[in-house]
């Protein structure tokens, strides 16, 4: 959907999405880009309930697989505590659908913060993987930051 790029230009990943980078190469019909943002909002707010929930509950991705609602509550396991964070405010994801930003499409200002929207959204969900590589549920860094990017998801 992206203009392709052109030899020689930007081959290192994380560079090319970058905002400007990825603003560069928009194309002038943003139909399909749009729309596939607006499809991927379900799945950007069930990853926004999940990190927060992680958060809250200072969880890990060990621990959510290992539980199992068929088996008995098992008496070794730590009861978990629930931690003093902001309060749940999926207002980026919202904020998207709203009337007065799908007006903004196709402006400067709207393409740039669709850019920055996709960056955040990788961003958001390669660090998953930094909670599946956690190799001690207990002694791992519980990282909660989603990104350089504060968009007001975290």
């Amino acid at each position: 959907m992206l203009i392709p790029k052109r030899p020689g230009e930007l081959n290192d990943e994380e560079e090319e999405f970058k905002p400007d980078n990825l603003f560069r190469r928009l194309p002038e019909d943003m139909t399909q880009i749009y729309n596939l943002m607006n499809a991927s909002q379900s799945c950007f707010l069930l990853l926004h309930i999940k990190t927060y929930l992680m958060k809250l509950f200072r969880l890990t991705n060990a621990k959510v697989h290992a539980y199992s609602a068929s088996e008995a509550a098992k008496v070794y396991e730590k009861p978990i505590i629930r931690q003093n964070i902001p309060i749940f405010g999926p207002d980026l994801t919202l904020q998207a659908l709203h009337p007065d930003v799908i007006k903004q499409r196709n402006t400067v200002e709207g393409n740039f913060n669709l850019c920055q929207r996709i960056n955040y959204f990788r961003t958001m969900f390669y660090s998953l993987d930094i909670h599946d590589n956690a190799e001690d549920d207990d002694d791992a860094d519980f990282k909660t930051d989603c990104g350089a990017y504060d968009l007001g998801f975290c």
